[in-house]
């Protein structure tokens, strides 16, 4: 029976504390300093909210370009000054030209030539090609006749002669060279020596010059040197006798020559079979003038003419890459090559610096990349204050993040469009990036928004009374949150029900809202 009474106790304190809390919790007036109706409120008013993603970054320049020539050649022109500022597409240096412009004006040449070909396949065959292809078959039957007839006693005795001076040779190979041939060598070798001595002499006084490789002095010391070397290789063979190559040279030209003079005793020269064949093309040139031009013949001539074209267009890139241009607006920085010099493709000629609009590289987190692209504008502000300081737009978002105190942080360029006077390279600054519009949201400060189990609740004012009302929460602005429903146009709610005392009250766990939904 005590046990009874015991329980029945218990239950009854459980439901009074219970009704307690229940009249806490949504009849009691909230108590604020001064009364609530001096509590900072909010009126509700539902209004399409533009995103804004917000980070701090630091402004950068473009980088200094190497300029090089696409050819090699030697710098006839410097155009430009160091610290000049030039124009994109303004030319900085130019190499000698005349090989180049030689070139472009044959590879020109050879395409009218193409050209006009090409016109007379179209046009057909006219009297006068026919009269001149009837003189040249007749000519080509002319010669076969006569060389089919047999060789001539000049054409025997000119194969004799090859002969005899073919086995005259090999004669003198084995023989070897005489006292008096040595001597001669020896001789031109030791003037040969003295040259190149006299030659290299005049080049080691200058050859500390820049570009001197260029010069009257180096080009005589390489002849100086061929001279040398070929005289001292006469002088070795000479000194070393006939070798096994030369002697199997010399027996090879003797098989010719008798092969030669074989072929005409036989009537087998090979010029009656050269000459049947001329007249055999002289008579298919002939067929093909009576007929009207056939697709074959139409097409070899455009191949030509596309192939002359190429060469126009190599020739002329050729000459252009004689010439070196700024890509960009900037300032010459630097100049490597001089008038004179010997430049190299790919060597360093000059240093531009782009004259390029500034960009602000900044990291966003992975929360908030998902909600910039490429193109968005935004604002450049002061990093202390609101004053803006350049408008720009996204241009680059990097793949791979960085990790920055345990949270990954993804690479973001903004390039500035126009700017404020005093905005230089290495400012850290706030960018307010402009991601779109969300729709119809009440913005508010996080302080007006507090954590109870289960979500996200405002203080709605109703009757001189503050009552939670639950709320759904999008996406955190700055160091706004957005609510986007729960809450009605006219609403009024407390702009920060954030005092101990309220929260213990009315029974709410937690504190001041973070941010998004949790």
């Amino acid at each position: 029976m005590k046990r009874l009474i015991t329980w029945a106790a218990v239950a009854l304190a459980v439901v009074a504390v219970g009704v307690a809390v229940y009249w806490a919790y949504w009849l009691w007036p909230a108590p604020q300093p001064g009364g609530l109706e001096q509590a900072p409120q909010i009126e509700v008013g539902y209004a399409p909210v533009a995103i804004e993603v917000e980070a701090v970054g630091r402004v950068r320049s473009e980088q200094a370009l190497s300029l090089s020539f696409g050819a090699a050649g030697v710098v006839a022109e410097v155009l430009v000054k160091e610290n000049a500022t030039v124009q994109s597409g303004e030319a900085l240096l130019r190499l000698d030209t005349s090989e180049a412009e030689l070139t472009l004006e044959r590879a020109r040449a050879a395409l009218a030539v193409a050209e006009a070909e090409s016109a007379l396949v179209q046009r057909g065959a006219t009297d006068a090609d026919l009269a001149a292809a009837e003189a040249a078959l007749m000519s080509a039957k002319a010669t076969y006749e006569e060389v089919a007839a047999g060789p001539s006693s000049a054409a025997f005795a000119s194969a004799l002669a090859s002969l005899r001076s073919a086995e005259t040779s090999y004669a003198e190979l084995l023989k070897g060279p005489g006292e008096d041939e040595l001597k001669v060598l020896e001789a031109s070798l030791a003037r040969a020596r003295v040259a190149l001595d006299a030659a290299q002499g005049d080049y080691d006084r200058f050859a500390w010059r820049e570009g001197f490789d260029a010069s009257p002095q180096a080009a005589a010391l390489q002849m100086a040197t061929i001279d040398y070397e070929q005289a001292l290789a006469q002088y070795n063979l000479a000194s070393e006798g006939a070798s096994p190559e030369r002697l199997d040279a010399a027996k090879a030209r003797i098989a010719e020559a008798e092969a030669r003079v074989d072929a005409l005793q036989s009537g087998m020269d090979a010029r009656v079979m050269s000459a049947a064949a001329q007249v055999a093309r002289t008579e298919a040139e002939m067929a093909a003038l009576r007929e009207n031009p056939t697709e074959e013949a139409l097409a070899i001539a455009a191949a030509r003419v596309g192939l002359a074209t190429a060469g126009v267009v190599e020739a002329e890139r050729q000459l252009a890459l004689c010439e070196l241009v700024a890509p960009v607006r900037g300032r010459v920085v630097g100049l490597s090559a001089n008038r004179g010099m010997v430049a190299s493709p790919g060597a360093l000629a000059a240093v531009l610096l782009p004259e390029e609009p500034l960009r602000v590289d900044l990291l966003i987190n992975e929360e908030d990349i998902g909600r910039v692209s490429v193109g968005n504008s935004a604002r450049v502000m002061a990093d202390i204050g609101d004053e803006m300081l350049a408008r720009g737009e996204i241009t680059a978002i990097g793949l791979v993040p960085r990790m920055v105190h345990g949270t990954s942080n993804y690479p973001v360029q903004v390039s500035l469009s126009s700017q404020a006077e005093g905005v230089m390279p290495g400012m850290a600054v706030r960018v307010v990036i402009e991601a779109g519009e969300l729709g119809n949201a009440v913005r508010l400060d996080r302080q007006a928004l507090l954590w109870r189990t289960g979500g996200w609740h405002a203080l709605r004012v109703e009757s001189g009374k503050a009552r939670p009302v639950a709320v759904e929460v999008g996406p955190a602005i700055g160091g706004d949150v957005t609510v986007l429903s729960g809450v009605s146009d006219g609403d009024v709610i407390l702009a920060n029900p954030g005092e101990q005392g309220m929260r213990a009250l009315l029974g709410l766990r937690g504190g001041v809202a973070e941010g998004g939904a949790q």
